[in-house]
């Protein structure tokens, strides 16, 4: 029987592919602006962060010192401990070595002089995690929205990638609010949709896109989310990310269906777009990721979907080229839902516990936020093996 970590869960990735859902679908849509000038349509209500507080936050600090801990670089080497950290001026300036395992830690360690100590013994740090796909929750989500920064802070998130966070005015605003430590927040970076925030009318030409992203430069945002609307012409888009580029600003898209035909990925990589997000679990995308893949590095020994019905869309896309299943590549799926009885051969999966996982993760979180820690620091589900031919 194998087990799998409830922390784990968000890792689990499946085959990357290169299209989108429709854009009806999208959180995104109701970002007033974009690539057709002004938005009759109201935005979401949000309520800014209030003000942090000394009681859910200390510092900043001239000089801070993490004593004791056990480090995880992030380099894939071994954890190291105990150690001691110096933070200066909101960068590490210090990390030193503060003892051994299992021996009494150094006494009278520098440095001296700092304006607040943590005493990390039994603990560990690692570099913050970066979310690079993040929204806030309007007003019928969340009381306001802090409820987001928190829950990102409380699980290693120490920096988010707005796309967009809010609308410009206010993800502007929360942009500089964290960065100034006026709330208790994450980074920010804030990504704007083409055409978002200013008032010079509709991207309707190359010049409009350029003039805007000159705009965004100067106005606190950070890079641009493109959505392959019909708006966004294939001359625009590259127009916007060559200007974006000169501008020292980020990039990317979620490639909408209904514009593939005349801009894909392959067109956004030719362009130079930063970032494809988005990835659509379409039997046509899935697919067509799985034969891109197959053109540039040949047949791999398996093919592993992220779910069932991208494991499907794999043994049928292989079935269809006259791959033997599992002769010539072997297919998984993930979940075990109904779908791996849809084909021939039966698509090999694993179930998981998903409705108890999600269940027990909102618990932990509740009790995460009216305990200020977590009870359990990590909660193991059994996960079971569904044999199929497709393996």
């Amino acid at each position: 029987m194998k087990r799998l970590l409830l922390s784990t869960v968000a890792l689990i990735a499946g085959l990357g592919a290169f299209g989108s859902a429709g854009i009806a679908q999208d959180h995104d849509d109701w970002v007033p602006g974009g690539a057709t000038g002004a938005d009759p349509r109201p935005a979401g209500h949000y309520v800014p962060a209030p003000a942090r507080t000394s009681a859910e936050s200390k510092g900043p600090f001239r000089k801070l010192v993490i004593r004791g801990v056990t480090l995880i670089d992030g380099t894939g080497a071994p954890p190291r401990g105990p150690m001691d950290i110096v933070i200066e001026g909101n960068r590490i300036t210090a990390v030193t070595q503060a003892g051994w395992p299992g021996l009494p830690m150094k006494q009278q360690r520098e440095p001296r002089d700092a304006d607040y100590e943590l005493d990390a013994t039994g603990m560990y740090v690692l570099p913050g995690f970066v979310d690079t796909h993040t929204h806030l929750p309007a007003s019928d989500k969340a009381p306001d929205i802090s409820y987001a920064y928190k829950l990102w802070l409380a699980h290693g998130v120490t920096t988010v990638r707005g796309v967009p966070l809010a609308p410009p005015d206010l993800a502007s605003s929360e942009k500089s609010r964290s960065a100034a430590n006026e709330t208790a927040a994450p980074r920010i970076f804030n990504y704007q949709t083409l055409g978002a925030g200013w008032t010079g009318g509709a991207i309707d030409s190359t010049d409009k896109a350029r003039a805007w992203v000159r705009w965004a430069a100067t106005h606190n945002i950070d890079g641009i989310k493109f959505f392959n609307r019909p708006e966004e012409t294939p001359a625009i888009i590259a127009a916007a990310i060559d200007e974006a580029h000169k501008n020292k600003m980020g990039t990317l898209a979620h490639l909408s269906q209904t514009g593939v035909a005349n801009f894909n990925a392959r067109d956004a990589g030719d362009a130079h777009l930063d970032t494809v997000t988005c990835g659509s679990e379409e039997i046509a995308d899935t697919q067509l990721a799985i034969a891109r893949y197959v053109g540039r590095n040949g047949l791999p020994d398996a093919l592993l979907g992220g779910n069932d019905q991208m494991g499907c869309a794999a043994l049928t896309w292989a079935q269809d080229r006259n791959f033997a299943v599992p002769g010539d590549v072997r297919v998984t799926g993930c979940n075990g839902f109904a779908f791996i009885d849809y084909v021939r051969p039966r698509l090999t999966s694993v179930a998981s516990p998903a409705y108890e996982m999600g269940k027990q993760g909102a618990a932990m979180l509740l009790q995460r936020l009216s305990d200020g820690r977590f009870k359990e620091r990590q909660m193991l589900f059994d996960v079971t093996l569904v044999p199929g031919e497709s393996d």
